[in-house]
């Protein structure tokens, strides 16, 4: 009778842990994060970047779509003051039906889309004889071809460029195909 009265004495004062339990497991907490953060933000980076190249590549689809649909001139560019197109692709996008082939949005015609990429750990470039890209009736460019350049502030590592060819598809750049630099 009275072994199990010890017994049970015996584990009610063995419930619970250790400080020696509690730094091991807080050790090992640590050590995992430690290698886990670098490898979370590598990942965010390049979800962004995967985020802002498809939604331009949607931006530039849409455009062409319209340009179609609507029987008109659409320009698709960088403004920093929503009229008049800039070669610093830093600013909003706007996409306007351009009636009057001025390459120049007026309060006559309609503006379609503004676009801010929102990521300032991204710079885009446009590189085309252009500041601006334009899509005719029936789809094309009228003969304007170009790159889009995504570039990461960080490093080579997280980069991106859209091909637009003169008949107005769009594609990603493989990667045996990307341009070193930023455009």
């Amino acid at each position: 009778m009275k072994s199990t009265e010890t017994s049970i004495i015996s584990l009610t004062h063995n419930i619970g842990f250790t400080l020696v339990d509690l730094l091991t497991a807080l050790s090992i907490f640590l050590i995992l994060t430690t290698i886990a953060v670098p490898s979370f933000t590598q990942l965010s980076r390049r979800k962004a970047q995967e985020t802002a190249v498809n939604s331009l590549l949607h931006l530039l689809n849409f455009s062409r779509q319209e340009a179609v649909n609507r029987s008109t001139h659409i320009v698709i560019c960088s403004s920093e003051n929503d009229e008049t197109c800039t070669k610093d692709w830093k600013y909003p996008i706007i996409v306007f039906v351009d009636d009057n082939n001025n390459h120049k949005w007026d309060l006559s015609e309609m503006l379609l889309r503004r676009h801010t990429l929102g990521n300032s750990q991204q710079q885009l470039n446009w590189r085309s004889a252009l500041n601006y890209l334009s899509f005719d009736a029936n789809g094309t460019t009228g003969y304007q071809n170009g790159r889009f350049y995504f570039c990461s502030t960080h490093s080579e590592e997280y980069r991106a460029q859209l091909i637009v060819y003169r008949t107005g598809r769009t594609r990603l750049a493989s990667e045996a195909e990307l341009k070193t630099g930023c455009g």
